[in-house]
């Protein structure tokens, strides 16, 4: 007799895989894809990626309409041969820009690299910031370890999201499905990364996902 799992229940059984320190592999992601929405598979991509999960290009390409760009782009990054030209046509529109083009260049098929680099050009000019002001989400996580600088990458955020976030750096928060409470410690994108278990581990989550702790 087959049995057939409703999406909630699905959703359900693989938040507390992903709770338990389970993480999917890219065969077990496929198996999910069409079952679930978006955001859900988006989750349990972001959380392979963070655990060292490699994906190919295929495995890529199958993604590609049913998780965000984001997290599109953060699992084409993690690809270690390099896409056909047809592959690449497939991705454009669907990843950032500048992914997009490190793709082209590794594969050397020239199809995107000037004009993308035409478009850059066309661009205004600004004042760069400086390395040490320009941190990424590693380093950002650096800073919170360390106790230094956690105020600049949310600053940097903070001046370029239109939309303003419920949560900054340095908030105490609480996962509402979970109950457990941790520490903002970055900010990617619609995510935010959050230290749990006083530095135990670091989970990322939507901004509906999590509560002010105090």
């Amino acid at each position: 007799m087959e049995c057939v799992l409703d999406e909630d229940l699905l959703c359900h059984l693989i938040d507390v895989s992903l709770s338990t320190g389970n993480h999917f592999t890219p065969e077990e992601i496929d198996d999910v894809s069409g079952l679930i929405d978006e955001d859900v598979l988006s989750r349990i991509v972001i959380d392979a990626v963070e655990h060292g999960v490699i994906f190919t290009t295929e495995q890529v390409i199958e993604l590609n309409g049913l998780i965000d760009e984001d997290t599109l782009a953060l699992a084409a990054k993690t690809v270690k041969g390099t896409f056909r030209a047809e592959q690449l046509q497939e991705l454009e529109g669907r990843i950032d820009e500048e992914v997009l083009l490190e793709l082209d260049k590794k594969a050397g098929t020239g199809l995107f690299h000037e004009a993308i680099e035409d478009d850059f050009d066309d661009e205004p000019e600004y004042d760069e910031l400086s390395d040490d002001k320009a941190p990424s989400g590693f380093f950002g996580r650096l800073a919170m370890a360390f106790g230094i600088g956690v105020g600049i990458s949310q600053g940097i955020k903070d001046a370029t999201e239109n939309r303003p976030r419920r949560f900054r750096v340095g908030d105490h928060v609480r996962v509402r499905y979970r109950g457990q409470e941790g520490t903002v410690v970055d900010i990617n994108g619609s995510l935010y990364i959050v230290s749990l278990n006083d530095g135990g581990y670091v989970d990322s989550y939507y901004e509906d996902q999590i509560e002010r702790a105090w």
